[in-house]
């Protein structure tokens, strides 16, 4: 049985495209973008930057927090594990 997690990421490594750049044709689809997103989760837009780069990894709250936000959004199931990996 394929799992959610899969489907998202065979998705995603087809097209070759991060979740960055995911959120941003999203968003974009909505009229929204990465400062949205930001503050929708009460976080200033480097703390996402670096979270989306991988820079840092944000916590168990804060990746439900952006997952909700990012679904509510763009109209898309977003996931908190996608913000973790």
């Amino acid at each position: 049985m394929t799992t959610l997690k899969e489907l998202l990421d065979y998705e995603r490594e087809s097209e070759l495209i991060t979740l960055k750049e995911q959120l941003k044709r999203d968003l974009k689809a909505n009229r929204y973008n990465l400062g949205h997103l930001a503050s929708r989760s009460e976080i200033s837009q480097s703390h996402l930057s670096n979270i989306l780069s991988g820079f840092r990894t944000p916590s168990k709250d804060l990746a439900v927090k952006l997952a909700l936000s990012a679904s509510l959004l763009t109209d898309k199931l977003y996931e908190p594990f996608e913000f973790t990996e």
